[in-house]
């Protein structure tokens, strides 16, 4: 069996989610035609830092090739936006996306329906297809917990009296990190006993842009207790040391493909307050988090990538309240005070596993 794959490589979650799966690939020694989404460079796999060579020699061989070797009647699989994904290099392509928003237009709804079959990440996003009007296969997928790059460290960051909250995820609209921020710090601003760390750069901003949003959340304040000058770290193995860094990971985004950055740190055994909306009821539950529930929707529109036009991404996000939120605050601590390891947390790496999450994707490319 040959895929013709056009997938994404790149430090951005539909690159991660691009490379485990031609990871998975290559280990099942299943062939792909790698038509790449944007350039394919060396550069692309900096993040990867424990990545096989022997694969990372495969994918470049595989992109340079595809176009002399790869036959229109294997199956597509393209990992993309919606939009974008009217192209296909082969018949009968499988779509992979990530969706957020309560609704679908009738461009994007087209598109969907030209495909062979759509695969989510989110069983939510399954049910706001539905209503728009999908009528191809519609399969939810879950994505797998990476056991390679995320891993207990076992270091000794701080004292245990002070507790450690972190945000990560791209600086946005969509992740209320403004919000967040400025309800934590009105907590726990300069209490000594308490840290948040920020990671939160968003790399389609400058760096004054990152910052100066920053300090307009901080509303010409600061605090003693808050870091936001961590680097934009560039290998996942950094990573894996920020989320082991923290005890608390706080995820309170209205809209989520499948959120890896608190997906990872709750696998690891840290506890965590998570928004129970979109793709994040899809591994958050009453026991491995304290879960805030929404308290209605807020129009998706940012200036950023919503801009609440055209024919693409236009709908709502699920928001919440900033006292359920406060409230959510006090119960993790007590959770933390019990047993600083969020033991259910750690289920997580067993259950969700990239090898399932592939095989499920090549049922559904071979039956389709």
């Amino acid at each position: 069996m040959n895929i013709n794959c056009q997938i994404p490589i790149n430090n951005l979650s539909f690159g991660y989610v691009g490379f485990q799966i031609l990871q998975e690939l290559y280990n099942k020694k299943v062939d792909f035609s790698l038509f790449p989404i944007g350039p394919l460079k060396p550069e692309n796999f900096d993040s990867f830092d424990k990545a096989n060579p022997d694969f990372v020699k495969y994918v470049f061989s595989s992109a340079s090739s595809s176009l002399k070797t790869y036959n229109k009647k294997d199956p597509p699989l393209r990992l993309w936006h919606i939009g974008g994904s009217q192209e296909s290099v082969g018949e009968n392509q499988v779509l992979l996306t990530f969706f957020e928003l309560d609704q679908i237009t009738e461009t994007e709804a087209n598109i969907l329906n030209n495909q062979k079959a759509v695969i989510v990440t989110s069983e939510e996003a399954k049910q706001v297809f539905l209503r728009g009007g999908v009528k191809v296969p519609i399969f939810y997928v879950p994505l797998g917990f990476d056991k390679t790059y995320f891993h207990k460290t076992n270091k000794r960051y701080y004292s245990d009296e002070i507790t450690t909250f972190l945000i990560s995820g791209k600086l946005e609209f969509r992740k209320a990190t403004a919000e967040v921020i400025q309800a934590w710090v009105k907590k726990f601003g300069n209490n000594p006993l308490f840290r948040l760390h920020i990671n939160v750069y968003n790399p389609f901003l400058s760096p004054e842009d990152n910052k100066n949003i920053l300090n307009q959340i901080y509303q010409g304040k600061r605090y003693t207790n808050v870091v936001d000058n961590l680097p934009y770290v560039k290998t996942l193995s950094e990573v894996n040391d920020t989320y082991n860094s923290c005890d608390i990971v706080i995820d309170m985004s209205r809209g989520e493909g499948w959120s890896l950055p608190s997906f990872h740190s709750v696998g690891l055994g840290k506890h965590a307050i998570i928004h129970n909306c979109s793709s994040l009821k899809g591994w958050a539950n009453k026991d491995n988090a304290v879960l805030v529930e929404p308290n209605g929707k807020i129009k998706a529109v940012d200036r950023m990538f919503f801009s609440g036009q055209g024919e693409f991404n236009i709908g709502n996000f699920w928001n919440w309240n900033e006292e359920d939120f406060l409230k959510a605050l006090d119960e993790v601590l007590e959770r933390k005070r019990a047993n600083k390891i969020n033991l259910a947390g750690l289920k997580i790496a067993e259950e969700f596993t990239w090898e399932k999450t592939t095989n499920k994707i090549l049922d559904i490319l071979k039956h389709a």
